[in-house]
């Protein structure tokens, strides 16, 4: 069959139609500029994330649960969760305890900003969470619980603790096992230097992936540039002088009491009255240097506590600090005001009405370093241009970023350094961080004294590298003041159990172990071995205790002396670690030379009590896993495993902290 010329023009204008038909399909299919992708999903890493669009009235609100004892992670979660809108999401925020596991089934994308507390351990208002569901027997659960739900785990932690992000790693790991869609890897921020960058590095590969997961969008898209340098929220009113709210307000600790009671969170909150504070120090190389024994009444107050309990304080700021600051901003600290947030999630962190004067001096953490994204912020607050350009350094250069953390400046610090910074008083309520209680152990028994509750307490002290000046514990600072005036201190407590309770069975060994104040609890259990009836008695008591000089920091000498003499201890071990012309010894050096006496111990059934800082505590550690090995004919992984039941049966209590 022969085509003609008409034949040949059409064949030839139909293949033309259907090639430029299937170019322009091919280019509909394809985005122009591909999504640019975070780090842990480009250079040949494997991601098994959907990238399909979906209508944008079906993107995810993202859940932000948090875990926190100090605040951190709390102040994390809000301000993670306050970008959303920026991104493309909506979000809430809820803490773990007041999150059910029942309601995974009705969420898409989970977000857990978890911190470790003490020894591996969830923090208080993370326990509930923990119990009924993170530690939940696997069996127990349907192996696709969680497939229809994307999560992400930023863990805050401190690598001098031995199980650093234990929690954020468990949470992940529990997550992943009931087949929820992990959308990037965990990251652990560490409180020991480089927390806000690591925060910085998982916010930003996190709202990078969740673009790409539920919008496929660019992250890079988003006008960063844009938007406000801080999100103010606050509705803040200030009260004239003759309305009914400053003519009704009752300032001072009785607020303070009545905010911070939760008896529900076991958080009961009490007033107190310093009865009797005396120096511990013999002798004193700076006139700073001060520990101090603080004993405070109970008798008004409901509170009761058990030997080796915490002492909540919930400190006072120094007037002179607060009303520098109050100046500063323009405003009087007589003056009452209310704030309201309008993220209803977040709570304001005081109450309303509230006065200046109570807000600095009780509810906000003025003495507190300010985080360097505030740096750049300020900027935008600064009318000099030299100020400006300085801030900018600070915040966007890495030797401008080391150069602010080391001046480490306070709130007031940085507004007197940078005068042209015009920050409003409303703003700066809320970029300050609500003020902490601090925890001290209870050096006082329950038994011999139920209604004197009594702290040991080193006041905490440094200088400011930019101007000089001393910086002093908020906390410390305020008991150990005591010592020379005791009339009208009173301060805002609660009680917070510990894991150190003695055992009940008699003739069971105690091992314990604390250097400086870190003897508090000690103290305590040997008041309360004088208690103990003849037939009840403990076996051997053993206390190894440090400190640098025996004419200067030995504390609670003839109290110690005197338990020995009396029989309440059978061996009282110390450890001098600054006496001139002889080495340097630590507790765990003593431990060690008893090697073989600690293992005869252990087998009799001893409790061993470990209280101080974490680097020794990890020592101590070593000594015991290391003696166990060597007396117990147990290899070193048996030997660790040995160790570790003990601390699993409370045979081997730690309570330790930080260096920083």
């Amino acid at each position: 069959m022969e085509f003609g010329t008409i034949d040949v023009i059409l064949s030839i204008f139909l293949a033309v139609m259907v090639a430029y038909a299937a170019k322009l399909f091919n280019k509909a299919e394809s985005p122009s500029s591909p999504a640019k992708k975070p780090a842990h999903l480009v250079n040949g890493a494997k991601s098994t994330q959907s990238t399909t669009a979906i209508d944008k009235d079906e993107v995810p609100t993202i859940l932000f649960l948090f875990g926190s004892e100090s605040g951190t992670a709390e102040n994390f979660a809000f301000d993670v969760a306050e970008e959303a809108p920026i991104y493309g999401f909506k979000s809430r925020v809820l803490s773990l305890d007041e999150f059910s596991p029942h309601e995974f089934e009705n969420e898409k994308f989970i977000v857990y900003i978890a911190a470790t507390h003490g020894e591996g351990e969830p923090c208080s208002n993370s326990q509930t969470f923990w119990d009924e569901w993170v530690t939940k027997d696997a069996e127990e659960r349907d192996s696709n619980e969680l497939s229809h739900l994307t999560y992400s785990v930023f863990g805050l932690g401190n690598r001098q603790y031995r199980h650093f992000n234990a929690v954020a790693k468990r949470i992940d790991q529990e997550m992943a096992l009931a087949k929820a869609e992990r959308l990037i890897p965990c990251q652990l921020g560490d409180d020991d230097g480089t927390m806000e960058e690591d925060m910085d590095k998982w916010r930003s590969d996190f709202w990078a992936a969740a673009r790409i997961r539920f919008l496929s969008a660019d992250a890079a898209s988003v006008d960063l540039a844009s938007q406000p340098a801080f999100n103010a929220t606050y509705d803040v009113t200030i009260y004239p002088q003759q309305s009914d709210h400053v003519k009704g307000y009752v300032s001072g600790l009785e607020k303070v009491a009545r905010y911070f009671n939760d008896p529900v969170k076991e958080h009961r909150t009490g007033i107190v009255t310093v009865t009797k504070a005396v120096e511990l120090r013999q002798a004193k190389d700076d006139c700073l240097e001060s520990t101090a024994h603080v004993e405070l009444s109970l008798a008004d107050t409901k509170l009761t506590y058990r030997t080796a309990d915490n002492l909540g304080v919930h400190p006072r700021n120094d007037y002179k600090t607060a009303g520098k600051l109050a100046k500063r901003c323009g405003v009087d600290m007589k003056t009452i005001f209310s704030a309201k947030g309008s993220n209803a999630n977040r709570r304001v962190p005081m109450p309303n009405p509230c006065s200046v004067e109570d807000a600095f001096l009780y509810f906000l953490d003025i003495h507190s370093i300010p985080k360097h994204k505030f740096a750049s912020i300020f900027a935008t607050y600064a009318k000099d241009e030299k100020e400006k350009a300085k801030l900018s350094y600070f915040a966007n250069d890495s030797k401008g970023k080391e150069e602010f953390h080391n001046a480490r400046y306070n709130w007031g610090d940085l507004l007197e350094a940078f005068p042209s910074i015009d920050v409003p008083f409303a703003h700066l309520l809320e970029m300050i961080p609500r003020l902490q209680p601090r925890y001290y152990t209870i050096s006082s028994s329950s038994k011999t004294d139920p209604k004197t509750v009594s702290v040991t307490v080193t006041r905490l002290f440094s200088t400011k590298p930019h101007n000089g000046q001393e910086f002093k514990g908020v906390a410390s600072d305020f008991l150990c003041n005591s010592i020379d005036d005791t009339n009208n201190h009173k301060m805002v407590v609660f009680v917070r159990q510990s894991l150190f309770r003695l055992p009940h069975r008699a003739g069971t060994p105690i091992i314990m172990i604390g250097p400086g104040t870190g003897l508090a609890p000690f103290r305590g259990f040997v008041r309360e071995f004088s208690t103990r009836a003849k037939e009840h008695k403990f076996g051997d008591t053993v206390l190894f205790f440090g400190c640098r000089h025996p004419e200067k920091d030995y504390i609670y000498r003839e109290e110690l002396e005197k338990a020995k003499e009396d029989g309440l201890l059978t061996d009282l071990c110390v450890a001098y670690s600054r006496v001139p012309g002889q080495p340097k010894v630590y507790v765990q050096q003593l431990v060690k030379q008893q090697a073989e006496r600690m293992w005869d111990l252990i087998e009799k059934g001893a409790y061993i009590y470990v209280c101080g800082g974490t680097a020794m505590g990890r020592d101590v550690l070593d000594v015991f896993r290391n003696l166990v090995s060597q007396y117990g004919k147990y290899s070193p992984s048996d030997a660790e495993i040995f160790v570790d039941k003990l601390i699993r049966q409370n045979r081997y209590v730690q309570e330790l902290w930080s260096a920083n």
